[in-house]
């Protein structure tokens, strides 16, 4: 830390900086990241050669350039992007430097980018860790193993500043005899934005297309973020909030080793989240810190998996199989795999509570 913050990092910061100001005004009108291709590989490869040159910096090798275009695909949240953030490359190949020349190493090998890169995500981490605390302490409770009824992990992303991370939360539904439909507890704690209020009328719409088409639903139920208590906005969770309504409704228990992230349609399809990346580390995060019992992973929309840039641990995790990424593309999938039930069975189940829901209300009523 001294030495990345010391009188000799700070001059490489430094130098150079009007041509930095003009290259970066000169770029303000283009967009932030292209395609990644062989070309624009080598274009983004040879404006970070020339930013190094500038600087005066050690010579970086292939292993290490190849390490920098996956940076910025990082950055860009895509693995077939680059980003065209050279700020935060800028920052990264100064650091890096300044650590190879405090271990006396005449280039910047790929090791050194992780390192830097690690550092960096240290100094940002703060709030991140606070939270990891916690659920290490099990004040945030989110089993990672064992199984329950109407239960589910979702999946968050906060920021705090520029750094993002993913946090999971438990998502719970109660199911009943009753008229009130299913309530949305966000929302009646004004907790909950427009468009998850949206995600959850689809819900209704699954629930109506599916299984109304011979007799009326007529349940009282709940669904909420167990320990949420900011703002909730976004449809990301609603893959997860159905999940955790059919397993209510079935009474078949959910594999609490998984985590489930993914919006939902009318017609059950799996659809496309923001921050992916980010969510799956989360969960990750949390599994390491307990010991992986190679059961954990997260089921993901298959349209995300492009978006995958993940950190060299979850990489090797999953290359072990003591983690593991399902990609999903419906609800019924995503169904099969959180409770290893098939879906004719499971939809069979919730069919019938449904109906015998409808008649109890019914005989209540008379």
């Amino acid at each position: 830390m001294v030495l990345i913050c010391g009188e000799e990092a700070l001059e490489l910061l430094l130098h150079g900086e009007q041509r930095f100001r003009r290259l970066f005004k000169a770029r303000a009108h283009m967009q932030s990241d292209v395609a990644r291709s062989a070309r624009s590989i080598k274009d983004f490869l040879r404006e970070t050669c020339q930013i190094a040159r500038d600087l005066e910096l050690l010579s970086f090798p292939r292993e290490a350039l190849a390490a920098l275009a996956d940076f910025s695909s990082r950055l860009a949240g895509h693995q077939k992007r680059l980003s065209l953030e050279y700020p935060a490359v800028r920052d990264l190949l100064v650091e890096a430097d300044a650590l190879a020349r405090a271990e006396g190493l005449d280039t910047v090998p790929a090791r050194i980018i992780a390192r830097a890169q690690e550092l960096r995500d240290f100094r940002d981490n703060l709030i991140e860790e606070e939270f990891l605390e916690d659920y290490d302490k099990e004040i945030i409770k989110v089993p990672t193993t064992g199984s329950a009824v109407g239960r589910v992990n979702g999946l968050t992303v906060t920021g705090f500043g520029d750094y993002v991370f993913g946090l999971p939360h438990q998502i719970a539904c109660t199911v009943g005899v009753g008229e009130g439909g299913i309530i949305d507890l966000e929302r009646e704690a004004e907790l909950g934005g427009p468009i998850h209020t949206k995600a959850m009328l689809i819900l209704k719409s699954y629930l109506l297309g599916r299984f109304a088409t011979d007799k009326p639903i007529v349940l009282a139920g709940s669904l909420y973020f167990e320990q949420s208590y900011a703002n909730v906005e976004g449809d990301s969770a609603s893959g997860a909030e159905l999940a955790a309504l059919l397993s209510a409704l079935s009474q078949v228990p959910v594999d609490l080793s998984l985590a489930f992230t993914g919006a939902v349609n009318q017609s059950g399809a799996i659809m496309a989240v923001g921050s992916v990346t980010n969510k799956i580390e989360g969960f990750f995060s949390v599994c390491r810190r307990r010991g992986l019992t190679g059961s954990q992973g997260v089921l993901i929309p298959s349209d995300n998996v492009d978006d995958l840039m993940l950190k060299p641990e979850v990489v090797q995790a999953v290359r072990d199989k003591t983690f593991h990424i399902h990609p999903v593309r419906t609800i019924e999938e995503a169904m099969t795999r959180l409770t290893g039930r098939s879906t004719r069975s499971l939809m069979h189940r919730v069919d019938t509570r449904l109906a015998a829901l409808a008649e109890t209300a019914r005989a209540y009523r008379n």
